[in-house]
């Protein structure tokens, strides 16, 4: 992957000055020094003890390479006469642990672009940013990151920024390569020509051979709610009519903090009182056996929804609850992050039964089905509620069509090939004009 970048950097230009942008052990830096021995290579890395590491690489190696420590948001450099390339492996770091002086850089520096910040977007596109400001006409760049900003809605800052920067370039890899091991994601090689203004080349790597599948214009990527990813064709024309959040709020099933406490066991069940004790969806496999209908909720496993205030129980109902809830501390059920947000922690809040139910994970369409039996959901699925009262008829001929005509490429692709649907990816599922299912509705 690190040679096949730095070819990409070579086809765009030959630089004078090379960054490597949270160089790690300096592998982009190393491979820029063979493959350019006149040209000034920096390796910027905030770890100390890499840094250290880049330095000995490059000593065992007969290369030189200036290694700058500290964090890449602080870099400046000196203006030079030349073209810079900017390549790496941005670090695949969540927004959870972000600084906030950090995502105050990246808010107020998007914002004098003209462009939205999301406060759910990762580090990798603040290093996109920072290169941007970093970046003179004539620059070029070369990032390998996760694939998810090409369709989240924290991404719609990057995907802006991107065309925005000049970019010329996106390699979508094979998810059967998991290309960071420590995280399941799909990735892109994205590259660009600071000030290119021309259409963006998308290509897919399978093995280590490219093919370009298409050319894009900036005006159409600007205006697209999200990109393709892998192997995914593109629109002709931008996505119009309804969508599926026309007729439907979807939400993620309840959090419980650990299912294994809340879905009753026989042991629990029995020191809970029956109208505790709630029949649940807490399988995946419960809606794509249902035949489109979920008819029979005494099949299912049943959560325990405690009330908040417990002072609603008899004496001898509270003594089987207390017994629950020492077993639940002793298990950590108090101690979860859902349950240390929530409160009082032992009351798990079911939400209202909806009419349709989803999953939303797989290597296949989501299945869906009508929630005849009037079950809850936990988070293994998504729950469907109307925007206005439907008759069974029409809820029937709705979720008819969605399990015969929702494609698998409109989720969300993990590394491996798995697909998610987020609730808001699911309400964005396109309905044709004059579809029969929808009309009534």
């Amino acid at each position: 992957m690190v040679d096949l970048m730095v070819e990409k950097v070579a086809l765009m230009g030959s630089p004078d000055r090379v960054i490597d942008a949270g160089a790690g052990t300096g592998r982009y830096a190393l491979a820029a020094a063979r493959r350019w021995p006149k040209a000034e290579i920096i390796a910027v890395e905030m770890d100390p003890i890499l840094a250290s590491a880049i330095k000995s690489n490059a000593k065992a190696a007969g290369v030189k390479i200036t290694v700058i420590c500290d964090d890449y948001l602080n870099v400046t450099l000196p203006a030079i006469r030349g073209t810079t390339a900017f390549i790496g492996n941005p670090p695949y770091l969540r927004h959870h642990d972000l600084p906030a002086k950090s995502k105050e850089w990246y808010s107020s520096h998007m914002k004098a672009m003209g462009l939205h910040a999301s406060q759910l977007a990762g580090l990798q596109v603040y290093f996109f940013l920072k290169s941007a400001l970093l970046g003179h006409p004539g620059d070029i760049g070369c990032f390998i990151t996760s694939a998810e900003w090409m369709e989240t809605g924290y991404g719609a800052g990057l995907r802006s920024l991107f065309c925005q920067m000049g970019g010329s370039q996106l390699t979508r890899i094979d998810p059967v390569m998991q290309v960071f091991q420590d995280a399941l994601t799909t990735s892109v090689i994205a590259s660009w020509e600071t000030g290119h203004q021309g259409e963006v080349v998308v290509e897919d790597l399978v093995g280590q051979k490219a093919s370009t599948s298409y050319r894009v214009s900036k005006d159409w990527l600007a205006a697209a709610p999200k990109w393709p990813g892998f192997g995914r064709a593109l629109p002709l024309d931008q996505p119009t009519g309804l969508s599926l959040g026309d007729f439907f709020r979807i939400t993620r099933g309840q959090v419980t903090g650990m299912n294994e406490v809340w879905v009753a066991t026989p042991e629990t069940a029995s020191l809970i009182p029956e109208r505790y004790l709630v029949p649940c969806v807490t399988g995946a496999r419960e809606i794509i056996d249902s035949g489109g209908v979920l008819w029979d909720r005494s099949k299912l496993h049943r959560v325990v929804d405690l009330p908040a205030n417990l002072a609603e129980l008899t004496a001898s109902e509270r003594k089987g609850v207390d017994r629950f809830l020492k077993l639940a501390r002793e298990r950590g059920a108090d101690a979860t992050y859902i349950a240390a947000h929530r409160k009082p922690w032992w009351h798990v809040g079911l939400k209202a039964a909806p009419s349709v139910i989803m999953t939303y994970m797989g290597r296949r369409p989501p299945v869906f089905a009508r929630n005849a039996c009037g079950a809850a959901v936990i988070n293994v699925a998504h729950a469907l509620y109307p925007t206005k009262p439907m008759q069974v008829r029409e809820l029937d001929a709705i979720v008819g069509w969605l399990n015969n005509n929702v494609r698998v490429d409109e989720g969300r692709t993990y590394g491996g090939g798995l697909v998610k649907f987020e609730p808001k990816e699911a309400m964005r599922i396109r309905i044709p004009k004059g579809s029969s299912a929808f009309v009534a509705a």
